[in-house]
């Protein structure tokens, strides 16, 4: 039933496509454009056509490739962690195995669909933290076949391995806990390759692929719902560009598209309220408002921005059948995204929770915007991408002689600055920054090229228009993972897709300048592998540190996660220490320590995981009901709480009156009868 909702024609071939774009050049480009369009379509075809010729070393460069991200990551898997992110994770999914459901049972921070995967992968492969990270590489392993089929659909081998290489550098291996994040970028990659595999085979299970992509993803966090924003402003763009002749006027269609991208800017205007500043504007509000622009544009330029090859070559009629195309692209999709809902929703359905679930969902992250926040850094830090960007740009304009300057002189100030990145934090930070600025200043120059090409009609290469608007609409909206919190690991969620389009945006225009590019995107592996790597997370985008996580926790919970010396050492004594001194299973551990009920086996008698979500005001009188009620007699207090430290002096001043003794174990306070 699906196949009907959405139909469409064979696609052309390469010489028909010639043809037709040939017949629309302008008259007034003469024949010099006519030879830079020849020029044009030699490359794209040379480019399509190598893969043919030489399957088997496509297929050895693409599996190299593959091992070599997959054994990265693998060696990298257990390095690192965030006590209290690894604890989140791991107590919820042992709570999930105890047959207690998210928000009815516990604070779950996320949807749920995470603590139910873990429970799953504690159950098969042992209930402790190498099981997340397990789970969390397999879905890496078949994210980086994702990120190479991307690459691949419109660049050749070798190039497609550059881009993945990079893709894995700036990712995971940074920061490798299972977080959900990671499960955000996996997602909204394997729905861009749904719709990709669309735009050359046009079928509505293709696009009910990239719903149910959607539905997993927001089972994992709620941000995805910025993945199917996206994804509505692709259909609307291949809506827009479907037609090949002058549109007709279909003023109920165009009231409704402006209408609706109105409402999408006015909600991430409100939405970012809270951090309406510069930097917030520029990374978060800039590319969607450019997108958006597009969009009206192409709606009142008077003709398509670029022949589509999804929909037929016809008039776009009348807002009726605008309406109807649009409905046969929206439809499967919103079918796939909701039947992965609606299974998540059946035990809620029978447990009646409905209203704790859409508690949890909708109404805890907008206390986790109020609660936890990092603003973008200032504008100046723009400086380096903004220097990358003109350095590119000086490659497409110079030539032949001047163009070899210029890449020397490029190449000697680039390996300066890496060079000098293991010492200096200063020039870590230039190449941190020049690709943190980076999704902003594609998105731009993507709308810029779309429009470009638009008018000029000389877009050669199949489907290269709605292939850049896929990707710097998911970079766009996707990058709002950023928002509130922009540590830097959060650019890291977005980076791959950001470097996706940055490829895809400079492979619209002729005569790219390959030996600068090939430069940065070395420097960029590099940089990521050899220099971001070895600090770990709480060094990433400040400056080279050592590795120093080649400790192991002495506890069978733990598995073989690698931490600090003193981190170590720390868990290593308190869960032994706490369990010496605990009358049965039962102990209050807190602020912002759930690894402590892990770790040890221990019970949380409470719904809590981290303590900023709870309410200031009753939180003293709530844990002595908790205290007395189940008869604790060990209490673990977190003297290093982050987010929650306000919560540590009424935590200690309720132990200090209910317990008569205490000891200091590296940041935990303990206190005993």
């Amino acid at each position: 039933m699906l196949k009907s909702i959405l139909s469409a024609n064979t696609l052309e071939t390469t010489t028909k496509t010639h043809e037709s774009l040939t017949d629309h050049v302008d008259s007034r480009q003469g024949q010099k454009s006519g030879q830079r369009m020849e020029a044009d379509l030699e490359t794209a075809q040379t480019a399509r056509n190598l893969p043919k010729g030489s399957a088997l070393r496509g297929f050895v460069i693409f599996a190299a490739t593959w091992v070599t991200c997959s054994v990265f990551v693998g060696m990298n898997l257990m390095r690192g962690w965030v006590p209290w992110d690894d604890g989140l994770l791991a107590q919820c999914a042992e709570r999930v195995l105890q047959g207690q459901l998210p928000h009815r049972d516990f604070t779950d921070v996320y949807t749920g669909g995470l603590s139910f995967l873990y429970a799953a992968s504690f159950r098969i492969l042992g209930t402790n933290l190498d099981s997340i990270r397990w789970t969390l590489l397999l879905f890496t392993i078949f994210w980086i076949a994702a990120i190479y089929f991307l690459a691949k659909e419109v660049f050749t081998d070798w190039i497609a391995a550059g881009i993945t290489l990079l893709a894995v550098a700036w990712s995971v291996p940074n920061y490798p806990a299972g977080l959900p994040s990671w499960y955000n970028l996996f997602f909204a990659t394997f729905g861009a390759v749904c719709l990709f595999v669309w735009l050359k085979k046009p079928s509505a299970w293709w696009l009910f692929g990239a719903g149910i992509c959607g539905g997993l993803s927001f089972l994992i966090k709620s941000i995805a719902l910025f993945y199917i924003a996206a994804v509505l402003l692709v259909f609307l763009f291949v809506e827009q560009t479907r037609s090949q002749t002058v549109r007709k006027k279909t003023p109920a269609y165009t009231a409704f598209l402006c209408t609706f991208l109105f409402a999408t800017i006015a909600a991430l205007a409100f939405l970012i309220r809270g951090q309406l500043g510069l930097p917030e504007i520029v990374h978060y509000f800039l590319p969607a408002a450019a997108i958006a622009r597009l969009l009206v544009r192409g709606e009142f330029s008077g003709s398509s921005l670029g022949g589509s090859s999804v929909a037929a070559s016809t008039d776009s009629g009348s807002s009726s059948e605008r309406f109807h195309f649009l409905g046969r692209m929206i439809w499967p999709f919103f079918t796939g995204f909701a039947a992965p809902l609606l299974l998540f929703l059946l035990p809620y359905i029978h447990a009646h929770a409905l209203g704790a679930l859409f508690n949890g969902v909708f109404v805890l992250p907008a206390k986790r915007i109020l609660a936890v926040a990092i603003r973008q850094p200032p504008l100046i830090a723009f400086l380096p991408a903004i220097a990358l960007f003109i350095a590119i740009v000086l490659g497409f304009y110079l030539k032949d002689q001047a163009r070899r300057i210029w890449t020397l002189l490029f190449f000697a100030v680039l390996a300066f600055v890496f060079m000098r990145a293991f010492l200096f934090p200063s020039s870590y930070q230039a190449i941190w920054k020049a690709a943190h600025g980076l999704i902003p200043i594609t998105v731009l120059a993507g709308t810029a090229a779309i429009i470009h090409y638009g008018r000029d009609r000389r877009s050669v290469r199949d489907y290269a228009q709605e292939r850049v608007f896929i990707l710097i609409a998911l970079s766009a909206f996707c990058s709002l993972v950023q928002f509130p919190y922009a540590a830097s690991i959060y650019f890291c969620y977005i980076a791959p897709l950001g470097f996706l389009a940055a490829a895809l945006v400079i492979g619209l225009f002729r005569d790219p300048p390959r030996i600068l590019l090939s430069l940065v995107v070395v420097t960029g592996i590099l940089f990521g592998a050899v220099v971001m790597l070895p600090g770990g997370l709480f060094w990433l985008g400040r400056g080279y540190f050592p590795d120093s996580a080649n400790h192991k926790i002495s506890l069978p919970r733990a598995g073989n996660i690698r931490i600090s010396a003193i981190s170590a050492e720390t868990y290593s004594n308190v869960i032994p220490f706490v369990r010496q001194h605990a009358r049965g299973n039962t102990i209050l551990a807190g602020p912002d320590c759930p690894e402590i009920y892990f770790l040890g086996g221990f019970r949380n008698p409470t719904p809590t995981m981290y303590e900023v979500f709870e309410d200031r005001a009753s939180y003293p009188s709530r844990i002595q009901e908790t205290i007395r009620a189940n008869d604790i007699n060990v209490v673990v207090v977190n003297l290093a709480a982050i987010d929650s430290y306000e919560y540590v002096r009424p935590l200690r001043a309720i132990a200090s009156t209910e317990f008569k003794f205490s000891s200091r174990v590296g940041k935990f306070e303990v206190w005993w009868k």
